[in-house]
């Protein structure tokens, strides 16, 4: 599967938050970033909204709040 097209933007593989955590990242990265990238939280509110929308500490995985922030933005 090709690698995610916002890849070199991610705000996420770059955040100092996370930085300590690269185990946890480079996971993250084999999963969504060079896989399913599409099935990733902040690639889903990035493609929908701008990458603007999504919020800083968004791990890829939290698909529950990324349908709750693309529904905040319907309702507003």
């Amino acid at each position: 599967m090709a690698r995610c097209p916002l890849y070199e933007s991610c705000a996420f593989l770059k955040d100092e938050t996370f930085e300590k955590m690269q185990g946890l990242v480079h996971r993250f990265q084999q999963i969504y970033c060079q896989g399913n990238y599409s099935g990733c939280a902040r690639y889903k509110i990035a493609s929908a909204l701008g990458e603007s929308f999504v919020p800083t500490l968004m791990m890829p995985n939290q698909i529950e709040w990324a349908d709750q922030v693309l529904l905040d933005q319907q309702s507003a």
